[in-house]
């Protein structure tokens, strides 16, 4: 009998000297997400050590994984990276890509081992009805495998499966199933070979949100003056069965006795977990501030409740804006042995607990002038990169605040883990921007006060002339040969005055000069000639205006 079972295991495993001395797998389906908790223990059946342990996931399935994670009996969490194929002849093998999970150290020749691996995938669940009226319940289907995918040999194992109500329209049935309540239990199996595959399905009623963070943009900005701002956008979708028929917006007789509509799957609130000494928080749509809010503050955390402004049925959609302040005590430390070397901790994944988001951008805007930057991620992103941006007194002269963002798709619950930002920190270059402000204001200062001490009188051009130059000029014009001698020597005495105040070329003031002393020279001797005076006045004249609208 024993040969025959050896000869059994060199058949059925196809795959190295491994075998799956017992499995266990939980599935849950309480929620939105289909979540995996497979335990293995694992015997190395072979000869030689083994490194590393291959676990099989439908390709179909490739794109709805979110997370994974493998970790042994002593909660060592083992290196696993993602695989397309693996050097196999079995046929069944193409239709799988594979977790290749490093042992924490090498699994010898008839040692065993126990690896608990966890998988969450998203939009697993069909709605069925896909469409429902308001007050309708909601129900899936889940489509499976009874059997935990393996690339070994299975010695024994059964499957476990937790659904989110008791109501059941249909399972499957194959004699070894037992149900309990909200649990279906499939198994125990013997014996099974490598990639057996059995179909599983279930149908049950789950009233829970199916809410999708399509969009999500997390910004925060530091100031090392002792604050650091987050604002988070979203914009979130309910993916839930569709509203079909007549909206109610309230049943009326329920509205009398103080109650509500019954709607199984409509959602009107969210609840978000925020950082302790999280302050001055808002909550905003398109329309504005939602007063309906309720922030509760903590010593270990805070929490927002968020009553949305209209609730969601399947098919709607709608966005908002979460803003706050935390204390920088709150994300950042510092080396105690070099105090240019600073630490920012911050969650990798979105406050809210059941949302599924799609798409996530993380950006953090960093002090102006910090350098040697370094970031270390839990999880592996779809985009990592650095950009600039200049806010409150950030200038080009000093480079701006460089800012890390990174880019993550299909974030779920589990990868509420941190992310650290390492970087270097003058303590001096906080006093940058006080030196700005003050050089700025003494510059303003000086500027005003070399302003107050100019003449900035327009100048005497053919444009803007003197208006006393100008009236001196129109009133030597208006004389002429009967105008009394004293007259003529006086008005023309000051129009040579008011010329030599005056932006007009000097050979002009030299004569105007000149001519205003031979007048008076004449006049004093009576040998005045209003004649040749009145003459030569109307030339000087026209040679002034001559000149003047040359210019």
């Amino acid at each position: 009998m024993k040969i025959i079972f050896l000869c059994l295991l060199l058949i059925l495993n196809v795959f190295g000297s491994l075998i799956n001395e017992r499995t266990v797998r939980v599935i849950d389906l309480t929620g939105q997400v289909e979540k995996q908790i497979v335990k293995h223990e694992i015997l190395n059946d072979g000869s030689n050590r083994e490194t590393t342990y291959y676990f099989p996931i439908p390709n179909a399935k490739r794109v709805k994984l979110a997370f994974f994670k493998a970790v042994d009996e002593e909660g060592n969490e083992l290196q696993v990276t993602e695989v397309d194929s693996i050097d196999l002849d079995e046929e069944a093998a193409s239709e799988f890509f594979y977790l290749s999970i490093q042992f924490y150290s090498p699994l010898h020749s008839d040692s065993l081992v126990q690896l608990t691996i966890t998988l969450v995938f998203t939009h697993v669940l069909q709605l069925i009805p896909a469409e429902i009226t308001q007050k309708e319940n909601q129900y899936v289907i889940y489509e499976g495998n009874r059997f935990a995918d393996s690339v070994y040999f299975t010695q024994r194992q059964h499957t476990k499966l937790n659904v989110a109500s008791e109501t059941i329209k249909s399972y499957t049935k194959d004699g070894h199933e037992t149900l309990t309540g909200k649990k279906i239990k499939y198994g125990t199996y013997e014996d099974v070979p490598a990639f057996t595959v059995k179909s599983l399905m279930v149908h049950f009623r789950n009233n829970n949100p199916f809410l999708t963070m399509t969009e999500v943009v997390r910004d925060m900005e530091i100031s090392m003056w002792g604050n650091v701002r987050v604002s988070e956008g979203y914009n979130i979708r309910h993916d839930g069965a569709k509203l079909v028929g007549a909206y109610e917006s309230n049943d009326y007789s329920a509205s009398m006795m103080g109650g509500r509509l019954e709607e199984p799957s409509a959602v009107r609130s969210l609840k978000a977990t925020l950082p302790a000494g999280a302050s001055r928080v808002t909550y905003t749509d398109r329309i504005g501030n939602i007063s309906t809010s309720h922030f509760r503050s903590g010593r270990r955390k805070s929490t927002l409740e968020i009553e949305m402004r209209y609730k969601l049925l399947g098919g709607w959609k709608t966005d908002f804006l979460i803003t706050y302040d935390v204390p920088a005590s709150e994300f950042i430390s510092y080396d105690t042995d070099d105090s240019t070397l600073y630490y920012f901790n911050a969650s990798f994944g979105i406050p809210f607990s059941k949302p599924v988001a799609n798409h996530v951008k993380t950006q953090v805007a960093l002090p102006q002038g910090a350098y040697d930057i370094k970031v270390q991620l839990p999880f592996e992103v779809d985009e990592q990169d650095m950009d600039v941006r200049f806010t409150y007194l950030d200038s080009t002269l000093f480079g701006g605040r460089p800012v890390v963002y990174f880019v993550k798709s299909q974030v779920v619950r589990e990868h509420f883990e941190y992310f650290q930002i390492s970087f270097r920190y003058s303590a001096f270059r906080v006093y940058y921007k006080i030196g700005m402000v003050m050089a700025g204001f003494g510059a303003f200062l000086l500027f005003f006060a070399v302003i107050n001490r100019l003449d900035l009188s327009l100048g005497e051009s053919v444009g803007s002339v003197d208006a006393e130059w100008i009236h001196s000029l129109a009133a030597t014009k208006r004389l002429d040969y009967a105008s009394d001698p004293s007259n003529i020597v006086a008005v023309f005495q000051e129009f040579s005055e008011d010329l030599q105040d005056s932006d007009v070329r000097s050979d002009l003031k030299s004569e105007a000069k000149s001519l205003a002393k031979m007048m008076k020279r004449k006049f004093d001797k009576n040998k005045f000639d209003a004649d040749s005076t009145i003459s030569s006045i109307m030339d000087f004249t026209k040679k002034v205006e001559g000149k003047m609208k040359a210019q």
